[in-house]
């Protein structure tokens, strides 16, 4: 089998040094075009990082346990309610508690350059015919 495909490719020179010579480009755009996107990505991750806080302080959210939720759809007729798949996900708080405490933690903290209170949160507003998300608002 490999002397007939040896004999076919030095029969054939017109074929086999397009054949070699499109592997040859295809293998180079793809090198060339993977090496610009890694270093795209190198570059982007670069700026995201410095361009955004090191350190963010958010509201507190749990995880939910098995018999958070017993008295919210029972009440107090029931001492312990039995769930089939108990219930998942996690309880947010509406804010930071005590931000004023943060803020003269961070403050104290030599390590901390500069630091900027935001409040963030969804909004729906119309803007003549069209409808539009916001989501951060500064203080």
């Amino acid at each position: 089998m490999i002397f007939l495909a040896l004999r076919y490719l030095l029969v054939r020179k017109r074929q086999t040094i397009l054949t070699l010579l499109g592997v040859f480009f295809g293998t180079m755009a793809f090198v060339s075009v993977s090496g610009f996107f890694l270093g795209f990505q190198g570059y982007m991750v670069q700026q995201l990082v410095n361009n955004s806080a090191q350190v963010h302080i958010e509201a507190r959210q749990d995880y939910l346990n098995d018999h958070d939720l017993d008295t919210a759809f029972f009440g107090n007729q029931i001492s312990y309610a039995f769930w089939g798949p108990p219930p998942a996900g996690v309880k947010g708080y509406l804010g930071v508690q005590s931000p004023q405490k943060w803020y003269k933690r961070l403050s104290a903290d030599p390590r901390v350059e500069a630091y900027s209170p935001i409040l963030t949160a969804a909004a729906l507003f119309n803007l003549g015919k069209n409808f539009c998300c916001g989501k951060s608002y500064w203080l």
